[in-house]
């Protein structure tokens, strides 16, 4: 299981290679694998929303709301430069290419079960 995390300032992330803030991350989903780049592929909006696709790959999405224009009952933004993934041993973030290990990096768990 893969837990995908949006960051908030996503976009200050094209250049960072910081650790993101606990604060700035916001649980929008627990995928059912073990692959990094399958999580990513399937919480991307490529010919639906992702997040109208859940279902059908077993995606449990949190309705989290992620900033003051967001809306999660309209669903969420593509997994993005600067957001994080946790696969149940290490913590990963986005990059322009690949993922960078953070290493000493926690965050509390905040599954809710909706």
């Amino acid at each position: 299981m893969i837990l995908v995390y949006h960051n908030k300032n996503f976009i200050d992330y094209n250049y960072k290679d910081d650790a993101p803030k606990s604060e700035e991350l916001v649980l929008v989903a627990e995928v059912p694998t073990t692959e990094k780049e399958v999580a990513y592929r399937l919480t991307n909006n490529i010919e639906e929303s992702w997040v109208d696709a859940a279902r059908e790959h077993g995606i449990t999405v949190h309705r989290n709301k992620v900033d003051a224009f967001h809306d999660p009952a309209e669903g969420h933004r593509s997994t993005s430069v600067g957001d994080v993934m946790f696969d149940g041993e290490k913590w990963w973030m986005v990059k322009g290419i690949g993922y960078k290990e953070l290493e000493g990096f926690s965050l509390e768990d905040t599954r809710t079960g909706d």
